[in-house]
């Protein structure tokens, strides 16, 4: 078993309370906060597990931006996060005429919202590239998640985030970044 895995399986176990099938044999130790050794009982090497408690800040605006329509449903920017990775939720005008005529059957809202693509650039130049995302769930139906890695660098000021939806024109929208 590689040493990724190993941490992987460490990591999932610890924080998420699954374990593996069948667990593996291993001697974990709490060094200090956030600090573990496991020892996997391989006779070449053992690993030292860093957890790292990370701010998650909610970035400041206003009102919500519509940033495109999809099947006659404004979409608005609602939340951006930075922690570990940036999270870009768009949710639909509140109150807007529903998709109930213009999406194709079987398709949910979220899934219509996904349909706007989104990047994210700042003005350090940082590479952003989407890892994962969400359409929709309980209470959430109206509603799609990205996030992209890496977190934006302490030399970072702003972010743009800009969207296209088809159809309508491309939206750019600058936040700025919390002073580190």
């Amino acid at each position: 078993m590689s040493g990724v895995t190993i941490l992987d399986d460490f990591a999932s176990t610890l924080l998420f309370r699954r374990s593996v099938t069948p667990p593996p044999t291993r001697d974990i130790e709490r060094l200090s906060d956030g600090v573990y050794h496991v020892d996997q009982h391989d006779e070449d090497h053992v690993y030292l597990l860093t957890v790292q408690c990370i701010p998650r800040v909610r970035l400041e605006f206003d009102r919500p931006f519509t940033v495109g329509e999809i099947a006659g449903v404004p979409a608005d920017l609602v939340e951006v996060t930075v922690a570990n990775h940036v999270e870009v939720t768009l949710d639909a005008t509140p109150g807007a005429q529903r998709f109930d005529e213009g999406a194709p059957s079987g398709s949910s809202p979220a899934e219509e919202l996904a349909q706007i693509t989104v990047t994210v650039a700042d003005d350090a130049g940082t590479s952003y590239q989407l890892t994962s995302g969400q359409a929709g769930g309980p209470g959430t139906e109206w509603q799609v998640r990205w996030n992209f890695q890496p977190a934006p660098p302490p030399t970072a000021r702003h972010l743009t985030l800009h969207f296209t939806a088809p159809g309508t024109a491309p939206a750019e929208i600058r936040l700025p970044l919390p002073a580190n």
